[in-house]
C-alpha cells in the first residue's frame, strides 16, 4: 500500500471571481497487489490550507514543509509560525468564503505607447479567507486570513485577524488592505476523525484501509518567483 500527496495549481482558476480557489489538494492511495487506487481531490484557495487537508490523511507534516518553499517563500519569521499552526492543526479548518486578486500593470502606460520594461510595472496580488471550523464553540470570532505576494521579492506574508460575526468579516474584504483586528490565542483542539473533514471531489475508487503516513511525491507553490 503506498501513497502520493500533491498540492498543485489550477491556472484555469479566474482571478477576482469569488470562492475560486487556486489550489488542489490531491491524495491517492494505491493497492499494488489488488492494481486498485483511491482518489480523493479538494481546492483550496491557498497552499497552507492544502497542505493541512493532506496532513489530516496521513502526509508527513515536516516534509510538505520543507517542499513549500520550493517558489516563493515565507517573508518573515510571524508568517511562517503561523502557516506551522494551521498545517499542524487539528480542527479540519477550511474556506468559507475567499478571493485572489493577481494583478499587475504599469500605470504610466498609455495606448500606444511601446512597453517601457518590468520596472515600471506595479504588482498587487493578494488572498483572502474567512475561514471556517465548525468545531469552534457558539460565538468563538470569525477568523481571517490575508496573504500579500511581493511578486518581484519572490516572498510573502501571511497576516490573521478576527472578527465578532461572518458580516463584520465580509465588511473588512471591502478594503482588505486595512489592517486586521488581531485575532485571539488559538487554544488546543483535538483532532477531527478524517471522515469528518473529507471534502472530496470526483468519484472515489474502490474502499481501501487506511495507510501509515507516506512522504509527499510532489509540491507546486504556483508560479515563480511569486504565487
Amino acid at each position: 500500500m503506498s501513497s502520493s500527496y500533491l498540492v498543485v495549481r489550477d491556472d484555469l482558476a479566474a482571478d477576482h471571481v469569488l470562492d475560486d480557489s487556486h489550489y488542489v489538494a490531491i491524495h491517492i492511495r494505491r493497492d499494488r497487489a489488488a492494481g486498485l487506487f483511491r482518489y480523493e481531490s479538494s481546492p483550496h484557495p491557498l497552499p497552507v490550507l492544502a497542505q493541512h487537508w493532506l496532513i489530516q490523511r496521513g502526509a508527513d507534516a515536516a516534509a510538505i514543509a520543507a517542499l513549500a518553499s520550493h517558489c516563493s517563500v515565507p517573508a518573515n519569521a510571524e508568517t511562517t509560525a503561523l502557516e506551522h499552526r494551521i498545517r499542524s492543526s487539528g480542527t479540519g479548518l477550511s474556506s468559507d468564503a475567499s478571493y485572489t486578486r493577481n494583478r499587475t500593470w504599469d500605470p504610466g502606460w498609455k495606448p500606444g505607447e511601446a512597453w517601457r520594461g518590468d520596472e515600471h510595472l506595479v504588482h498587487d496580488w493578494y488572498t483572502w479567507v474567512i475561514l471556517d471550523d465548525d468545531l469552534a464553540p457558539p460565538g468563538s470570532p470569525v477568523r481571517v486570513l490575508f496573504e500579500d505576494a511581493d511578486y518581484p521579492a519572490g516572498t510573502y506574508t501571511l497576516t490573521e485577524g478576527s472578527f465578532p460575526d461572518r458580516e463584520s468579516a465580509l465588511e473588512w474584504t471591502h478594503d482588505p488592505r486595512q489592517p486586521l483586528p488581531p485575532a485571539p490565542a488559538v487554544m488546543p483542539a483535538p483532532a477531527r476523525p478524517a471522515a469528518a473533514t473529507a471534502r472530496t471531489t470526483g468519484r472515489p475508487g474502490p474502499s481501501l484501509p487506511d495507510t501509515a503516513p507516506a512522504q509527499p511525491e510532489k509540491h507546486t507553490r504556483g508560479r515563480a518567483p511569486g504565487r
